[in-house]
């Protein structure tokens, strides 16, 4: 039986924990239920795989249209214009886009 402390410790047969034999597509839907940057940045550093994904622009831009409204998101693009994705245009990271 496995205790939920064991999910992303590295055992010696086991190098990322059980978190890395988890499809990323399930990696990253757990991340995306957490609301505070600190919990996505803190489970990034639980195994090497989370941590890709933690660093992935696409989590943050879902967390972002998660939990802020379009105009809030607006507002801050208009203060943080580097925020922006390059080459991609304001499309990519706003969410009524």
């Amino acid at each position: 039986m496995q205790y939920k402390q064991d999910l992303a410790i590295p055992s010696r047969s086991n190098e990322s924990g059980l978190m890395g034999k988890l499809p990323e597509e399930c990696i990253r839907e757990i991340l995306l239920k957490l609301s505070d940057p600190r919990d996505v940045e803190s489970a990034g550093d639980t195994c090497a795989v989370m941590g890709a994904i933690a660093r992935e622009r696409r989590v943050w831009r879902e967390l972002a249209q998660t939990h802020f409204t379009p105009q809030q998101i607006d507002a801050v693009l208009r203060e943080r214009p580097e925020l922006i994705s390059p080459g991609g245009g304001e499309q990519k990271v706003r969410a009524g886009g």
